[in-house]
């Protein structure tokens, strides 16, 4: 801010003074506040499933004899001392449990961006026009921002040109 002086200057001259302002102009800068690691994780679990299992069973039944289909000891059947009559093998379903990867569900993750408006106080500083060590000045009129005759000091005591 500049500071203009003209001395000689005579009746109806003009002078001009050319008075500043500071302008506060907010903006922002992107910063990094945080960091964020998205994953997967295997979790184990206990689970119980139901399978139904089939076995066979050696099932006797025990009929009467009519008199004519009846069978001796020698029915027909080679044998050996000590050998069974019939041998049947019997078999059973054993429980086998396979895991396979399925997808299950999607996960979406993303940033949202929120704004808002936040006042920030700030300081600026202009300049008012003092006339000083004038005395018997009468009939100013019709002047904006001139403070008026003042001797050399501000009103809070120093000799700066500017108000706070």
């Amino acid at each position: 801010m500049d500071e203009q002086s003209t001395t000689g200057t005579t009746s109806g001259e003009v002078v001009e003074v050319v008075r500043s302002e500071e302008r506060a102009q907010g903006g922002t800068e992107r910063v990094a506040t945080g960091r964020v690691l998205v994953g997967k994780r295997v979790v184990t679990e206990q689970r119980t499933v139901s399978v139904t299992v089939r076995r066979e069973e050696l099932v006797v039944e025990e009929r009467p004899l009519d008199g004519a289909g009846a069978v001796g000891p020698d029915d027909g059947l080679p044998r050996t001392p000590g050998s069974p009559v019939l041998e049947i093998v019997l078999s059973e379903e054993e429980v086998e449990v396979v895991t396979r990867v399925v997808p299950r569900e999607r996960a979406l993750v993303y940033v949202d961006a929120v704004s808002s408006t936040v006042g920030v106080p700030t300081t600026v500083r202009r300049e008012v026009v003092d006339v000083t060590g004038v005395t018997g000045v009468t009939g100013v009129t019709g002047v904006t921002g001139v403070t008026g005759v003042t001797d050399s000091t501000d009103t809070d005591g120093t000799d700066s040109p500017f108000v706070d």
